[in-house]
């Protein structure tokens, strides 16, 4: 799917973007799952614990950017980058769970989410629940 969209808005020049944007695209899991976990944080008045988790990654992304950007050029910047966010992401999840009673495997979906999500889907297709 990556390439043929990229060839079409923006044209073949662009082509070689594809594997550095799959990359990002990892980090960009790891930012969504962060998000959630601070926002669990924020109800609970850690704020501290968002901003050492922004500079953490902050300083991981900038480091291995350094070091890496001029070894491999651009993949360096998006593995610098997306490693930057999964050690942030790490970071505000074991603070969730050393500030919270929650266990790691809530992290996971168990039945009942799959339950959730298959009635989810019959109600979003048209068909009974």
């Amino acid at each position: 799917f990556g390439y043929p969209f990229i060839r079409l808005a923006y044209g073949a020049d662009f082509l070689p973007a594809y594997l550095p944007l799959s990359i990002l695209s990892l980090g960009m899991v790891a930012l969504g799952v962060g998000q959630i976990v601070v926002s669990q944080l924020a109800l609970e008045q850690h704020f501290m614990i968002d901003g050492a988790a922004a500079a953490l990654g902050a300083t991981v992304t900038v480091t291995l950017s350094w070091v890496m950007v001029p070894m491999v050029g651009v993949w360096g910047a998006a593995f610098g980058t997306t490693a930057g966010h999964f050690t942030a992401t790490a970071f505000l999840i074991y603070w969730f769970l050393k500030k919270t009673d929650t266990e790691p495997r809530e992290f996971l979906p168990g039945m009942s989410d799959l339950s959730l999500y298959i009635k989810m889907l019959k109600t979003a297709t048209g068909r009974t629940a």
